[in-house]
């Protein structure tokens, strides 16, 4: 059942397309304060509101895809490690690649979508916060794309994080880089806690993204699942009940310790992913979603909050509402994309 590629790169962009559809649902359901037009959820009840919860709930979807990035980053430049000698350049030669595609795809959302607001008089155009907003470094046009400025952040560190871990492994101070590396995160954790309201800050991710590293490095989601297959028809169950718990510990109590609970749950989904209750239906949608999950982040609010409130709503229940956003981001996501491809290779051509 389970193999080196527990986590594999399939595996990761479907946690993905299930970490956009809690962004959506928290963003649709999660800040009642911002919606303007009624609706029924089904099963938000007297005593206990279970969309509501679920809303909160997915708050944690943005330190899951922090941690996806730290993994999958450190998965990809260990390649390069195998394949020919690394060093800081290359590192960063391979992250221009990755925030050039990250702009590429958040330019054509631009395009598309942030003259409307122009049109509609929704925004004032001042030419500093214009460009500030291209830049991604500012988000006065769309609120929810205040990650935007965290992830790229994120991508400029990596190579130095990898410079050192690659260093220090090369010297065969590969304990000693684990030692540093959980000394920094609880440095990091403590300076969070003194700081309050810093949880959605760039640390806070920050340290997402470092765990995710750690991960790929160690191997660690590989060495648990080897530990739990010696219980045998137990196992299953004990990863389960960590889900729950996790789950209910991060829905009850905190969205603080996200960096702390995203990992589990994100070691649990793919668990799940890897048993036969994963049906192929239900992976080929998560896949789906995972890949266009850029373009899903990037507009769904404008459905939700900025330009068509009213008209999204006015479906009036919940999940359909949910149901439709995801639709249509997605279909929007692969129009644009077809179109940023076919851009390109014209490009190549020319």
């Amino acid at each position: 059942m389970m193999d080196k590629e527990f986590a594999s790169r399939e595996n990761i962009k479907m946690v993905q397309g299930i970490a956009i559809m809690l962004m959506v649902f928290h963003h649709l359901f999660g800040f009642p304060d911002r919606i303007s037009v009624p609706y029924y959820a089904p099963f938000d009840f007297e005593f206990i509101h279970l969309e509501t919860i679920l809303a909160y709930f997915g708050r944690i979807c943005v330190a899951m895809f922090a941690f996806c990035s730290g993994l999958g980053l450190y998965r990809k430049n260990s390649k390069i490690v195998q394949k020919s000698e690394w060093s800081l350049l290359t590192g960063y030669k391979e992250i221009f690649r990755s925030i050039k595609n990250f702009y590429f795809r958040y330019w054509v959302i631009f395009i598309v979508f942030i003259p409307y607001g122009f049109c509609k008089h929704i925004y004032e155009f001042v030419p500093v916060q214009f460009i500030k907003n291209v830049l991604g470094i500012a988000c006065t046009y769309n609120k929810e794309w205040w990650y935007v400025y965290t992830y790229l952040r994120l991508l400029v560190v990596f190579p130095l994080l990898f410079s050192f871990a690659y260093i220090m492994k090369k010297k065969g101070y590969r304990k000693s880089f684990l030692a540093v590396s959980i000394a920094l995160i609880f440095l990091f954790i403590f300076i969070l806690r003194i700081n309050d309201g810093m949880e959605t800050g760039f640390l806070a991710y920050f340290i997402s993204f470092y765990i995710g590293m750690l991960v790929a490095e160690f191997n660690i989601f590989e060495k648990i699942v080897h530990g739990i297959k010696n219980i045998g028809t137990f196992s299953s169950g004990i990863v389960l009940i960590t889900f729950f718990l996790s789950a209910g510990i991060r829905a009850f109590v905190t969205s603080t310790i996200d960096f702390l609970i995203a990992p589990i749950i994100i070691f649990c989904l793919i668990y799940w992913l890897h048993s036969k209750w994963a049906f192929r239906s239900i992976k080929w949608l998560l896949a789906i979603e995972g890949k266009y999950s850029q373009y899903i982040w990037l507009t769904h609010t404008f459905f939700a909050y900025y330009y068509f409130q009213k008209q999204l709503y006015a479906l009036s229940i919940s999940w359909i509402i949910f149901g439709v956003s995801l639709i249509v981001c997605t279909c929007i996501g692969i129009s644009l994309e077809t179109i940023l491809q076919a851009g390109r290779k014209k490009l190549n051509h020319a």
